[in-house]
């Protein structure tokens, strides 16, 4: 997983190819990836407004 903190952009890729490509428009920081024991999903925490901000999680 490459992410583009920039652009809050995430690109899930397997070898070469890109699987997956999404992008968080409430993203501020404190950015966390999580993978399922099997490597068929994953989540994303994020904060969108830093330490005392929300946090958001993502399933995918």
């Amino acid at each position: 997983m490459l992410f583009d903190s920039a652009q809050a952009r995430f690109s899930l890729i397997r070898g070469t190819t890109t699987v997956f490509r999404f992008q968080l428009d409430d993203y501020s920081s404190n950015t966390e990836a999580l993978w399922s024991p099997d490597g068929q999903a994953f989540a994303i925490n994020y904060s969108d407004g830093g330490a005392v901000g929300g946090f958001t999680c993502g399933y995918f």
